[in-house]
């Protein structure tokens, strides 16, 4: 949850820094931020499936982080913002394995 509100913070300065829009400009301008929105949604669908305990959520946190380590490092400008993202990531993707692990075999499956 803590990436997700980084991004969207990030995404909102994006987006506020580029206004006010001219005609002339084109949606050039608009496809960071969005693809920063489309972070966020990804990253808030990985947490509610991963508190809803569903391991298919939990291998797409996994994926996410490692995509945004490898874009946040390749594509941008080394700024603080860009070296917090990554560390953020990191730090994340070395906790994400810690989790507790849960049962997701239905009960009806279950041996006794």
């Amino acid at each position: 949850m803590l990436n997700t509100l980084f991004f969207l913070t990030w995404g909102i300065y994006s987006l506020v820094r580029v206004m006010p829009l001219s005609a002339d400009m084109g949606i050039t301008p608009l496809i960071v931020p969005s693809l920063k929105f489309g972070n966020v949604a990804a990253l808030l669908l990985a947490s509610i499936g991963i508190s809803k305990k569903r391991n298919f959520f939990f291998y797409f946190a996994i994926a996410l982080l490692c995509v945004n380590i490898m874009g946040v490092a390749l594509l941008g400008n080394n700024r603080l913002v860009d070296i917090a993202a990554v560390l953020l990531d990191l730090v994340l993707l070395a906790l994400l394995p810690m989790l507790p692990p849960w049962d997701t075999e239905p009960p009806i499956l279950k041996y006794h």
